[in-house]
């Protein structure tokens, strides 16, 4: 199915995208995906086209440039058009592990990378409007925003590795 597809969806996607250092919590009760995916466009490309495989579902993402604010195009793909468009992939693979976190009227979801990128820990906050952006405050658990530090984009995270800080 392509982008205009009945599988795919278009939104506005605003997000915050944090560090986090340490989680003061037990994870265990809350949902929680396995992620791989990687990217079959450069990371300077005008648009940022991604697979994913979340478990057993998988995605052909576009999303267009932006920090806090961009187009999302997202299409349920199959498993074989996964396996098959995987092969052309320009970059590395980005593995993490996804746990969806309710934090009042939002969901935190916190990432914990594998692999290359073992010990990175981050969170985005994805927001209905930028008013709701810009009032969010993150919990204290939260440590220095990157919404606005490409280097620690997905895209490039799988391209280039961790951020030398």
């Amino acid at each position: 199915m392509n982008a205009e597809g009945k599988d795919s969806k278009t939104k506005m996607e605003i997000e915050r995208k944090f560090l986090v250092k340490k989680i003061p919590f037990n994870l265990e009760k809350f949902k929680k995906y396995e992620i791989r995916q990687a990217y079959l466009s450069y990371p300077k490309s005008e648009e940022t086209v991604r697979l994913r495989q979340q478990d057993d579902t998988y995605y052909r993402t576009i999303k267009t440039k932006g920090s806090i604010a961009r187009v999302e195009i997202e299409t349920k793909i199959s498993k074989e058009e996964f396996e098959k468009d995987w092969l052309k992939k320009v970059s590395g693979v980005v593995s993490k592990t996804r746990y969806l976190i309710p934090h009042g009227e939002f969901t935190i979801e916190l990432d914990i990378y594998k692999d290359a990128l073992s010990g990175l820990i981050t969170a985005e906050v994805e927001f209905e409007s930028l008013d709701k952006c810009e009032l969010y405050t993150p919990p204290e658990w939260f440590d220095a925003e990157v919404t606005k530090d490409f280097r620690y984009r997905n895209n490039n995270l799988a391209s280039y590795g961790l951020p030398n800080n």
